[in-house]
């Protein structure tokens, strides 16, 4: 974790829609058991002095606040914009109220901030790359080529344990405007049982993340409990 991270709060969103909370500042720290799918989030500590900048900048978190700062000025303290970061849609959410969309390539449109500001870059929109989310561990934009299929665009996301391969889905906008879903397996595309399919640049690639699994102990309760069913209304 960064120094910005807040320990203190970490949330843990089950599969089952289940949330735990986990301390792990304090000693000994909580330290949870995580099932496949569980997503963790750490949250970000709020400063008094300082901006909270997040999203497509090299250095995502706390940026200590100066005298005058703008948002130009606090991207540059947080290493500066990413190569994929979007400098024309920047949002800026104001601890005392409000938000703003900063264009930094527009002339006098940088935004003056205040100690426990927050700003978000976004990735910026191109059409020369696809776009991998879900059970991934590098989701995000992947650079396209001529030639670039499902299973490679998804092989260089890094699948993590458990993903649904036989689930993949190409999500793809028509010249119409109207947008259509393809379903992929490359479960069976890796066993040769199936045909990879191409890629087109702005495709999205959804991967879902695995399913709750039920183990010996689930299934015997659900045995027990239809049986108790069975002779209850018998």
């Amino acid at each position: 974790p960064t120094e910005a991270a807040e320990l203190a709060q970490i949330r843990i969103s089950r599969v089952d829609g289940n949330v735990t909370r986990a301390n792990a500042a304090k000693s000994p720290p909580d330290d949870p058991i995580l099932e496949p799918g569980d997503r963790i989030f750490v949250p970000l500590r709020v400063g008094g002095n300082e901006i909270t900048v997040l999203g497509a900048v090299m250095k995502p978190g706390l940026v200590p606040f100066t005298n005058g700062m703008t948002v130009s000025e606090a991207i540059r303290a947080a290493g500066g914009l990413r190569v994929d970061g979007d400098d024309t849609r920047i949002a800026v959410t104001f601890r005392a109220g409000g938000s703003s969309v900063a264009n930094l390539t527009v002339p006098g449109s940088d935004v003056a901030l205040a100690p426990g500001d927050q700003l978000t870059v976004p990735l910026r929109v191109t059409t020369d790359h696809v776009y991998i989310r879900g059970a991934v561990a590098r989701p995000g934009m992947v650079p396209y080529s001529p030639g670039l299929t499902v299973a490679a665009a998804v092989s260089s996301a890094m699948p993590v344990e458990g993903a649904r391969l036989d689930k993949v889905k190409i999500v793809r906008k028509g010249p119409d405007g109207k947008t259509r879903t393809t379903p992929v397996n490359l479960a069976k595309v890796s066993q040769g049982e199936a045909q990879d399919q191409p890629l087109l640049p702005g495709d999205v690639v959804d991967v879902p993340y695995p399913g709750k699994s039920f183990g010996m102990r689930e299934k015997l309760q659900l045995v027990s409990l239809a049986l108790f069913i069975y002779f209850l209304f018998r």
